[in-house]
Protein backbone atom coordinates (compact mmCIF):
# COMPACT_ATOMS: atom_id res chain seq x y z
CA UNK A 1 0.00 0.00 0.00
CA UNK A 2 1.11 3.30 -0.96
CA UNK A 3 0.42 6.61 0.57
CA UNK A 4 1.07 10.17 -1.46
CA UNK A 5 1.26 13.04 0.14
CA UNK A 6 -0.64 16.49 -2.02
CA UNK A 7 1.76 18.64 -1.10
CA UNK A 8 1.60 22.62 -1.77
CA UNK A 9 4.82 24.95 -1.82
CA UNK A 10 4.59 28.53 -1.10
CA UNK A 11 7.39 30.70 -1.79
CA UNK A 12 8.42 31.95 1.89
CA UNK A 13 9.11 35.93 2.41
CA UNK A 14 11.16 35.10 4.85
CA UNK A 15 15.18 36.86 4.28
CA UNK A 16 18.09 38.11 6.25
CA UNK A 17 16.83 41.22 8.76
CA UNK A 18 19.65 43.11 6.88
CA UNK A 19 19.26 46.26 8.90
CA UNK A 20 20.20 43.85 11.66
CA UNK A 21 23.11 42.55 9.96
CA UNK A 22 24.49 45.90 9.40
CA UNK A 23 23.93 47.13 12.97
CA UNK A 24 26.29 44.31 14.49
CA UNK A 25 28.84 44.52 10.87
CA UNK A 26 29.38 48.11 10.74
CA UNK A 27 30.39 48.72 14.52
CA UNK A 28 32.83 45.38 14.52
CA UNK A 29 34.42 47.51 11.71
CA UNK A 30 34.42 50.70 13.34
CA UNK A 31 35.71 48.66 16.79
CA UNK A 32 38.58 46.50 14.77
CA UNK A 33 39.58 49.05 12.50
CA UNK A 34 40.54 51.77 15.71
CA UNK A 35 42.09 49.07 17.58
CA UNK A 36 44.44 47.92 14.50
CA UNK A 37 45.59 50.97 13.54
CA UNK A 38 47.27 51.34 17.22
CA UNK A 39 48.98 48.27 16.24
CA UNK A 40 52.81 48.69 15.18
CA UNK A 41 52.36 45.82 12.37
CA UNK A 42 49.35 46.93 10.78
CA UNK A 43 50.33 49.30 8.03
CA UNK A 44 47.25 48.64 5.42
CA UNK A 45 44.13 48.70 7.61
CA UNK A 46 41.47 46.34 7.78
CA UNK A 47 40.23 44.70 4.97
CA UNK A 48 36.34 43.35 5.19
CA UNK A 49 36.50 40.96 2.06
CA UNK A 50 32.24 40.22 1.42
CA UNK A 51 30.04 38.77 -1.66
CA UNK A 52 28.89 41.76 -3.51
CA UNK A 53 25.44 41.49 -2.20
CA UNK A 54 26.59 42.26 1.19
CA UNK A 55 29.19 45.14 -0.22
CA UNK A 56 25.78 47.22 -1.21
CA UNK A 57 24.23 46.75 1.31
CA UNK A 58 26.58 47.64 3.58
CA UNK A 59 27.35 50.63 1.51
CA UNK A 60 23.68 51.58 1.15
CA UNK A 61 23.15 51.56 4.93
CA UNK A 62 26.30 53.59 5.11
CA UNK A 63 24.72 56.25 2.42
CA UNK A 64 26.87 55.03 -0.17
CA UNK A 65 30.33 55.65 -1.89
CA UNK A 66 29.35 59.88 -1.68
CA UNK A 67 29.43 59.41 2.04
CA UNK A 68 32.48 57.57 2.54
CA UNK A 69 35.01 59.19 0.69
CA UNK A 70 37.94 57.28 -0.54
CA UNK A 71 41.27 57.43 1.01
CA UNK A 72 44.84 56.13 0.60
CA UNK A 73 46.07 52.90 2.29
CA UNK A 74 47.08 53.90 5.70
CA UNK A 75 47.00 52.25 9.20
CA UNK A 76 43.25 53.59 9.91
CA UNK A 77 42.01 52.74 6.60
CA UNK A 78 39.32 49.97 5.86
CA UNK A 79 39.24 48.48 2.75
CA UNK A 80 35.79 47.45 1.58
CA UNK A 81 36.41 44.67 -1.14
CA UNK A 82 33.50 42.79 -2.95
CA UNK A 83 33.61 39.51 -4.85
CA UNK A 84 31.42 37.74 -6.67
CA UNK A 85 31.22 34.92 -9.70
CA UNK A 86 32.97 35.45 -12.58
CA UNK A 87 31.00 33.49 -14.85
CA UNK A 88 27.94 32.38 -15.34
CA UNK A 89 26.42 29.32 -13.72
CA UNK A 90 25.58 27.22 -17.12
CA UNK A 91 29.14 28.32 -18.19
CA UNK A 92 30.88 26.43 -15.67
CA UNK A 93 30.72 22.46 -16.40
CA UNK A 94 28.92 20.46 -13.49
CA UNK A 95 30.92 19.30 -9.97
CA UNK A 96 33.50 22.19 -11.51
CA UNK A 97 33.97 25.31 -9.04
CA UNK A 98 32.70 28.62 -9.57
CA UNK A 99 35.58 30.83 -10.23
CA UNK A 100 34.91 34.36 -8.05
CA UNK A 101 37.08 37.45 -8.37
CA UNK A 102 37.31 40.98 -6.64
CA UNK A 103 33.99 42.65 -8.70
CA UNK A 104 34.54 46.49 -6.51
CA UNK A 105 36.87 47.79 -4.16
CA UNK A 106 36.60 50.80 -2.24
CA UNK A 107 38.87 52.41 0.35
CA UNK A 108 38.13 54.65 3.03
CA UNK A 109 38.74 55.49 6.82
CA UNK A 110 37.72 54.14 10.20
CA UNK A 111 36.61 57.80 10.96
CA UNK A 112 34.39 58.29 7.86
CA UNK A 113 32.68 54.93 8.36
CA UNK A 114 31.82 56.15 12.21
CA UNK A 115 30.92 59.56 10.84
CA UNK A 116 28.20 57.73 8.08
CA UNK A 117 26.90 55.11 10.60
CA UNK A 118 26.24 57.80 13.03
CA UNK A 119 24.62 60.02 10.31
CA UNK A 120 21.03 58.85 10.52
CA UNK A 121 18.19 60.70 9.29
CA UNK A 122 16.11 61.51 12.29
CA UNK A 123 12.13 62.02 12.01
CA UNK A 124 10.17 65.00 12.92
CA UNK A 125 10.51 65.92 16.41
CA UNK A 126 7.49 64.40 18.66
CA UNK A 127 7.46 61.25 16.42
CA UNK A 128 6.79 59.22 19.71
CA UNK A 129 4.26 61.82 21.56
CA UNK A 130 2.23 62.12 18.79
CA UNK A 131 1.97 58.02 17.98
CA UNK A 132 1.22 58.12 21.75
CA UNK A 133 -1.83 60.22 21.31
CA UNK A 134 -3.21 59.05 17.71
CA UNK A 135 -3.71 55.59 20.14
CA UNK A 136 -5.10 57.33 22.94
CA UNK A 137 -7.16 59.99 21.25
CA UNK A 138 -7.29 58.45 17.75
Amino acid sequence: MSYKVKQNFVADTVGLNWENVSKRIIPQLIYKGQVLQREELCKTGLYFVCPLPIYKRVLNRLGGKDKIPSFPTQPAAIHFLAYDYTKDFKDVPKGEIMPLDVIEEHCTTVYKVQEAFSAVSLPEGNVYGNALKKCLYG
